[in-house]
């Protein structure tokens, strides 16, 4: 049995595979280990990318190449039970580590500290489309009570820098379910379980580089996906305030979700599920956020009527 096992997701990655992968490659660690990919059918050429690493590195690396288009979440499953080890690392194939000693940090941690069942630290945010970081860092230390923090906030642990014991996978897909449920996102609920069954660990440091690609699970274009994506998001966070006896937090995420939906709704024009989602927004949430958000909203839809009204305008006098 290994110490840990890297696991690696990818499908359609061929502009930045490469790069995830020698971020692994460069690890320098004292213990066993593998690294265990799963790709999803491929057709971009991401997939003989994989078969030339593995070619080279053969005692290190396992494929797990789909014959079909199973999804991320199969995909995720059968990736995620396949190792045989004590820890799992786990990354995106889009997303890379920065640093060469971020597995040795985490596996020194958790094997002097065993009541803590995962630890993780910040990311970098790069945006693909304009090729730049941006200043702030994904992910952050969580407040005292971890499990209240992970339900009701956002942006908390990325998945790329986590490291987590092995021995709890099982527990959760037995206790939870993930596979028989609607979850689209699925490492969030996961965060939220093991907050609820574990310690957790942040390390104050960066360990990799989280890469925003348009058309991304978490990062759909459309206005449907969009919302999609927000609804469920936040349907995760109920799920687990009942399951967990956190009633008093229902009504702070039910608040969080529509003031979300509102804004979203404005960016895309859509007025009247704007209204419908303001007038869903309990007193709990604070005066002054929610007026910033409805003042945000009406000066767009000012602005845009303007430009709108000033382009007929122009228009009718050029003809």
């Amino acid at each position: 049995m290994h110490t840990l096992s890297v696991c690696l997701i990818t499908y359609n990655h061929v502009k930045y595979i490469q790069q995830a992968l020698d971020s692994v490659l460069m690890q320098k660690v004292n213990f066993s280990w593998n690294v265990v990919i799963a790709d999803d059918y491929s057709t971009d050429g991401t997939r003989e990318i994989l078969l030339e690493y593995k070619e080279k590195y053969s005692d290190l690396l396992h494929l797990i190449l789909q014959e079909n288009n199973v999804g991320a979440s199969q995909n995720c499953i059968d990736l995620l039970s396949y190792p045989n080890c004590k820890y799992i690392a786990y990354l995106d194939g889009d997303d890379y580590w920065t640093d060469p000693y971020k597995l040795q940090k985490q596996i020194d941690f958790l094997e002097n500290n065993p009541e803590y069942g995962i630890c993780y630290s910040k990311a970098r945010f790069y945006i693909q489309n304009s090729k730049k970081f941006l200043k702030r860092n994904y992910g952050r230390q969580l407040k005292a009570e971890n499990l209240d923090d992970l339900i009701t906030n956002n942006g908390q642990i990325p998945s790329l820098t986590v490291c987590v014991r092995k021995e709890l996978l099982p527990r959760y897909y037995h206790e939870i379910k993930p596979d028989t449920r609607w979850f689209l996102l699925g490492d969030r609920p996961f965060w939220i379980w093991i907050a609820y069954n574990s310690k957790i660990h942040y390390f104050d440091e960066i360990f990799g580089v989280y890469r925003v690609v348009n058309k991304s699970a978490s990062h759909p274009n459309s206005y449907d996906k969009k919302k999609e994506y927000h609804t469920e998001y936040y349907s995760i966070k109920i799920f687990f305030a009942d399951l967990y006896d956190r009633s008093y937090l229902k009504n702070i995420i039910e608040d969080k979700m529509y003031l979300t939906l509102a804004n979203l709704s404005i960016k895309f024009k859509k007025y009247t599920e704007f209204r419908e989602y303001i007038s869903k927004v309990k007193r709990s949430t604070k005066r002054v956020k929610m007026k910033k958000v409805i003042a945000k909203s009406l000066l767009f839809m000012m602005i845009y009527h303007y430009l709108s009204y000033y382009k007929s305008k122009l228009n009718s006098l050029m003809k």
